[in-house]
């Protein structure tokens, strides 16, 4: 069967970033990526030929079923060394144009079919989805011609060695997110920097707290069903990282008391919890559960965004009812600065009455708690 050959496989692991996610520059369209647009580039492939590979994006001709499950390709330029895990990468597309830079798409669940071994199967793929289609499509573009100096014998031959290329990712269509109106990102809230990545052939790795903090710019209105699969998927991969946490820490130069006051907080113990424990009266924040079995001692503030210091400061934890903590530390769940829960909209009325959603802190937040919590509020969007 096709999808064996294609989903069946095992890559060599390249060092991307925690998860294999990444952002990848691609060339921008004002086609909405079904069709070439004419877009003059500054460089790489696309200026020297008049067009990008990845301008079929979003082209329905790209989808196609395997055994009553569709699957997207689609493209973009290479990765160098770098070999995502199979069936695990999550890539950010982006856009830079008239001095700005938007995200365009997301892709999760990606499987590169970048390497020379898989030839073939963006062979098969290029039969399969008709895209010998597309030549046409690009030689219609002026610029494209004029490339060429009109030479269409010589645009043909360069297509011809090319057009294999095109599909060079697959993802499941469920896990493909394409914006109806591209998103302006805030780079300096992403990555501290002023500009994100530009260069085709490039990629940028970011870890899961960045990947949050890119689907939280998109706006509520293009959050659909697909967006929250992503936020969903990329939040587990985020929240399962206490082992890692603790092996960074345990290599950490610095004192064992020290190492051991992280160790606990990192787990909800120690100083920390005893902290919250007296902070809350040995009952839940919200609900006045006094199992301790059920509390956990829950950090504001995401652990890998924070210092050390803050790590350990009990102002960055709140005392919950483990229900709770789940829904708060996955972000759909947050607190106003007068302590009203704030529920993330994806979280229907049903469940919200089912989990006893949308009660207050039982007291009067602190300000070093509100300071916290306006950074777990932007956070998770619940200040967009």
């Amino acid at each position: 069967m096709f999808q064996n050959v294609l989903f069946d496989r095992h890559f060599t692991i390249g060092v991307i970033s925690l998860a294999d996610i990444f952002i990848k520059p691609i060339l921008w369209n004002t086609n909405g990526y079904q069709t070439p647009s004419g877009f003059k580039a500054s460089a790489g492939f696309p200026k020297e030929f008049g067009f990008g590979h990845e301008e079929w994006n979003n082209s329905t001709q790209m989808e196609f079923d395997e055994d009553g499950v569709k699957y997207r390709a689609f493209h973009t330029e290479g990765l160098g060394k770098a070999q995502p895990s199979a069936a695990e990468a999550f890539v950010f597309l982006i856009a830079s144009h008239d001095g700005v830079q938007e995200l365009v798409g997301v892709a999760g669940n990606a499987t590169s079919l970048h390497s020379n071994d898989d030839i073939g199967i963006r062979a098969s793929l290029v039969n399969r989805l008709g895209i010998e289609s597309f030549r046409d499509q690009a030689w219609e573009q002026t610029i494209v011609k004029n490339c060429f100096n009109g030479d269409l014998t010589k645009f043909n031959k360069k297509w011809a060695e090319d057009v294999n290329w095109i599909p060079n990712w697959t993802c499941p269509s469920e896990m493909y997110l394409w914006l109806a109106e591209p998103v302006s990102l805030d780079s300096q809230e992403i990555t501290g920097k002023d500009r994100l990545i530009t260069m085709y052939s490039s990629y940028a790795g970011i870890d899961a707290t960045q990947a949050i903090t890119i689907l939280n710019q998109i706006p509520k209105e293009q959050r659909n069903s697909t967006w929250d699969r992503l936020w969903l998927a990329i939040e587990a991969l985020k929240n399962g990282s206490e082992v890692r946490d603790i092996a960074e820490i345990e290599n950490k130069d610095i004192p064992k008391t020290t190492k051991k006051a992280l160790i606990d907080a990192r787990r909800g113990q120690g100083g920390f919890r005893k902290e919250l424990m007296g902070r809350w009266m040995q009952k839940c924040a919200v609900t006045g559960c006094g199992v301790r079995e059920v509390l956990r001692a829950s950090h504001i503030k995401a652990w890998r965004s924070c210092s050390d210091s803050q790590r350990l400061d009990s102002n960055n934890g709140l005392l919950l009812a483990a229900h709770l903590d789940a829904l708060f530390d996955r972000g759909l769940i947050s607190f106003s600065d007068n302590g009203s829960m704030l529920v993330a909209n994806r979280i229907s009325q049903k469940e919200r009455r089912t989990l006893g959603l949308s009660i207050s802190l039982r007291e009067k937040l602190l300000e070093g708690e509100r300071n916290y919590l306006a950074h777990h509020r932007k956070e998770y969007g619940f200040e967009a």
